[in-house]
Order: C-alpha cells, then sequence, then structure tokens
C-alpha cells in the first residue's frame, strides 16, 4: 500500500478528518490528499483503468484466452485477440 492510500485509511479511521496532520505524517501533498480523500480525484491506476477499452478484469480474461490457446501449440492472430476482447468487452 503506498502512502496516499495508507493516509486514506488513517483519515476514515479519524472522527473528524485532520488533512495536515496526516499529510504530514506520511509525507503526502495535503491538497493532493484532501482531493482524492472526497473522491474529486483518482489514483494513477484508477485513472488508467478509465481510460482502457478493457477493465483489469477484462484483461486478465483475456491474457487467460490467449494462455490457453498458446498452450494448445496455436498462439492466436491480431484478429482473433481483437474478436476475443470485443466477445469479453460485449461489443
Amino acid at each position: 500500500m503506498g502512502s496516499i492510500e495508507a493516509a486514506i485509511e488513517d483519515l476514515r479511521s479519524q472522527k473528524v478528518p485532520k488533512y495536515r496532520q496526516t499529510a504530514r505524517k506520511y509525507g503526502v501533498d495535503k491538497a493532493t490528499l484532501h482531493r482524492r480523500f472526497k473522491g474529486l480525484s483518482l489514483s494513477v491506476a484508477e485513472s488508467h483503468e478509465l481510460q482502457s477499452l478493457l477493465s483489469n478484469e477484462q484483461q486478465r480474461a483475456l491474457i487467460t484466452e490467449i494462455n490457453r490457446l498458446s498452450a494448445y501449440g496455436t498462439p492466436p492472430t491480431v484478429a482473433m485477440v481483437r474478436q476475443f476482447a470485443s466477445n469479453i468487452r460485449g461489443t
């Protein structure tokens, strides 16, 4: 767990959130901590997942399918991977 995530968990445990003290304790920017705690901004990982065509879970399913075919000695073509991804997305 990163320091910002630890700081957010700490804030959640506080009856009245103390942003300045918590930011100092974990060595994070107070404004960033406040925005993340309030849900006004996302982590880099969350932002990347929102921008991706497939969610992390869908990506794992695609990789599993590719590995399954590769284990049988028939790695999928690019067109097949695109079709698998489209099927997983439901489009």
